[in-house]
């Protein structure tokens, strides 16, 4: 596995309703630097590009559901990690929702399309609890939890245990 910059999504998400318009820019705009320097494997940071096709996304709340979808959405495979099955289940039906949405707009005349395009964006998404499992098998992982610091720290120790190879390069969201 290769860590090969510092990634830091910066944003001002305020308040629990992230269907302000501010909020959603934002989020937007994250949302698709991410796809970018996914799809470009990093390589603004190193002289030679690494090909980034493996992808953990720890958290699945609104920024690491977004996170998963604009990933799988650029090819590459994209396992999302969270507490519980529970959680995992509900952040794959907002994304396969989303992502209906998006077929619907580009694919507007043609059903049997749109039906592709899910199927193929969702079959390179998968879930698990196991943050372990997830970060062994990623080129690049990327965390999107709760701004709790214990937790994180908690998440960060379970990375580093999976992946001695880290050093000190982090890819992380900072949503505040």
């Amino acid at each position: 596995m290769q860590y090969i910059s510092r990634v830091v999504m910066s944003g001002t998400l305020s308040g629990s309703d992230p269907s302000a318009e501010g909020d959603m820019s934002i989020l937007n705009r994250s949302l698709t630097t991410m796809a970018t320097v996914a799809a470009r494997g990093l390589s603004t940071s190193v002289s030679a590009s690494v090909p980034i096709k493996n992808v953990a996304v720890i958290g699945s709340g609104l920024m690491g559901s977004g996170i998963a979808q604009v990933t799988a959405q650029a090819q590459m495979n994209v396992t999302l990690v969270d507490r519980t099955d529970a959680i995992l289940e509900k952040a794959r039906a907002e994304i396969d929702k989303s992502v209906r949405r998006v077929a619907k707009k580009k694919l507007a005349d043609d059903k049997q399309a749109q039906e592709i395009l899910v199927a193929d964006v969702m079959k390179r998404i998968s879930v698990t609890t196991d943050i372990q499992k997830a970060v062994k098998e990623a080129d690049l992982v990327i965390e999107a939890i709760v701004e709790n610091l214990d937790l994180k720290q908690k998440v960060f120790q379970q990375i580093e245990a999976a992946c001695p190879r880290l050093h000190s390069s982090s890819h992380f969201n900072r949503k505040s």
